[in-house]
């Protein structure tokens, strides 16, 4: 089976291996509603080849996955991800500390 051309999406010279927010979009042929029975197995599988390739699994035992609705939900989750990293000192797994940890979107890095 041949496929089209397709332009490179990558930037030139950026380093990859540097932190930073990466999103992964999966495109299916006619938009064919196979993906949520396999969202699973496929972050598994993903885990794993990171893993494998690291020498040691960096994962979280497990995934969230969300379909963002709209602007505010949009803006709840951003909010989220921005302030989680301020909230590891509260977090129950921040050595030393027995707290719970900071699940609730809406209270992160307050």
């Amino acid at each position: 089976m041949s496929h089209p051309e397709r332009e490179q999406n990558r930037l030139m010279g950026y380093d990859y291996s540097q932190n930073g927010a990466y999103f992964i979009t999966v495109c299916v042929q006619d938009r064919a509603e196979i993906l949520w029975k396999s969202v699973s197995r496929v972050i598994k599988q993903w885990k794993g080849a990171i893993t494998k390739q690291a020498g040691t699994s960096i994962w979280q035992k497990s995934f969230h996955d969300h379909i963002i609705r709209n602007e505010r939900e949009y803006e709840k989750i951003w909010n989220y991800i921005d302030g989680n990293p301020l909230c590891w000192e509260k977090d129950c797994f921040y050595p030393g500390n027995g707290k719970m940890p900071v699940t609730n979107i809406e209270n992160a890095g307050k």
